[in-house]
């Protein structure tokens, strides 16, 4: 455990440094450096390639977790293992070429008529891919030899200040745009070389293919279980990377470069939750495993009730100073037409924090394979609500469709856990943390304001948190929230 905890601290000193970079650069360094236009054609790339990439995964990280126990102690099995899943993405991407170069008419059809500068850097797709595959395949061979802090200073720290450093070198017109999105895809070999040698650096391990795996008796499982995480992950993946695609083929690039940074500011509150399911989905999968239900709905409960504190207290503070924020935003006049965007990723956001982890209590229950029900029918809900709210209301129509599919999802897991465990997240706290963040909110109005953007955005905070923590506390909703408020008590005032 003591490997386990030092990695653990240190992976989320560099998380929460990566953090401070990613928000630097998105909501400074990129309106200030690079067009609208630029902005939205860069992360257009990204997203179309983060679309493609469970295709030529096939669910190969996945396998890495869940398989690698059965393999690690045989050292004649053990390279056979490793030659899989190094294999596996190298078969996924030749099937991605032949669909993307059998497709690829349509694809540029798509972005032809509101987004043609796309379809000139329409190639870099395929380089994109197939790096991002292997980079995730390799952090997952990092994180079950649980070393995960070398992998996150690459991904969270190095790639974000490379990227800085080549969008500055671009704005001082040191390189042009074509060599600056070169620059940036050549980031991501140096990100796999450099998982390459750390994964070198810790064990002796071969990257010649060993086609033995085929006789294994795990091999059969194996396959299966990647063909449902394909479906679970890929359509989990077009769900949440779709918005930004179609917002660039029906408005165009300099639209999606504005959604772009208001969907980075409403995505402040999904932080919390995946560093919470981080920690309670080892914890869900052992009481499933020991079908401790007692235990499970205790983890779904607090879940949902510590979740929801957090962002909803969040969502207010977000929403109240949204002008203030957007005043920090170089290019503020054109960026500020994402202000309701930022509404409504929050609010879908919030909604998802309420449901806990019901999505972790499916995955990891034998109920798994439900997903390849469920996620279709979501992906047909996220395709045809972008179609119908887009042309109506723009950027915000994509940030509405995302909050319906969000919405759909949520609901439909808290549904299912409901019927196959007869349990749900919600308690009378529910209703008490909903009306203290209404009673934040109409605070916020008798607070006056102040000409200083900063300053305004300070004092309003610190009194609507102060408020927020006292009532919190006084009404004891969360046990967990009232045990930290004691600690920080006892620790700063004795």
């Amino acid at each position: 455990m003591g490997v386990v905890v030092r990695q653990t601290v240190k992976a989320s000193i560099v998380s929460y440094i990566g953090v401070v970079i990613g928000y630097f650069n998105y909501l400074w360094i990129y309106p200030y450096t690079l067009t609208a236009g630029e902005i939205g054609l860069y992360r257009a790339l990204l997203d179309i390639s983060l679309l493609f990439l469970p295709f030529v995964q096939l669910g190969t990280d996945a396998v890495i977790v869940k398989f690698y126990p059965h393999f690690s102690d045989d050292k004649e099995r053990h390279p056979n293992f490793l030659g899989y899943i190094l294999l596996m993405p190298l078969l996924g991407f030749t099937a991605f070429l032949v669909a993307f170069w059998g497709f690829n008419d349509y694809i540029v059809g798509f972005f032809d008529e509101k987004a043609p500068l796309f379809n000139e850097y329409i190639n870099y797709v395929i380089p994109l891919v197939f790096l991002f595959a292997y980079v995730n395949v390799l952090e997952a061979y990092s994180r079950i030899k649980l070393r995960i802090v070398v992998p996150k200073i690459i991904r969270e720290v190095l790639v974000r200040l490379f990227t800085m450093f080549f969008i500055v070198a671009y704005f001082f017109q040191y390189i042009d745009f074509t060599t600056l999105i070169t620059l940036i895809t050549s980031i991501y070999i140096l990100q796999v070389l450099m998982l390459l040698v750390y994964i070198f650096s810790l064990e002796s391990v071969s990257l010649k293919p060993r086609f033995m795996i085929y006789k294994d008796v795990k091999f059969r499982e194996m396959t299966t279980f990647s063909m449902y995480m394909l479906v679970g992950s890929g359509g989990g993946v077009i769900i949440n990377r779709i918005d930004t695609i179609m917002t660039a083929g029906l408005l165009g690039l300099a639209d999606t470069g504005i959604y772009s940074i208001a969907y980075f500011i409403g995505m402040v509150l999904d932080m919390p939750k995946r560093a919470l399911t981080s920690i309670l989905a080892p914890l869900v999968s052992k009481a499933l495993k020991e079908d401790n239900m007692i235990l499970l709905k205790d983890f779904y409960k607090k879940s949902s009730i510590n979740q929801l504190i957090v962002g909803l207290v969040l969502f207010v503070l977000l929403w109240v100073n949204i002008d203030n924020i957007f005043h920090f935003v170089p290019k503020s006049e054109i960026y500020v037409a994402g202000k309701y965007v930022v509404f409504f990723i929050g609010l879908s956001r919030l909604v998802n924090m309420a449901m806990g982890v019901n999505n972790e209590i499916i995955i990891n229950s034998k109920f798994y394979r439900w997903n390849i029900f469920l996620i279709p029918f979501l992906v047909v809900i996220a395709i045809a609500t972008n179609y119908m709210f887009i042309p109506m209301y723009g950027i915000v129509g994509t940030a509405i469709a995302t909050a319906i599919s969000l919405l759909l999802s949520s609901i439909i897991r808290l549904i299912f856990v409901y019927v196959k465990f007869g349990m749900h997240p919600f308690s009378v706290s529910t209703v008490q943390i909903v009306m203290v963040a209404i009673i934040m909110y109409g605070i916020s109005y008798l607070i006056p304001f102040v000409q200083n953007e900063l300053i305004d955005l300070l004092v309003r905070s610190i009194i609507l948190i102060a408020f927020a923590v006292t009532a919190i506390y006084y009404l004891k909703i969360s046990v967990d929230a009232n045990n930290l408020i004691d600690g920080l008590r006892k620790k700063y005032l004795g």
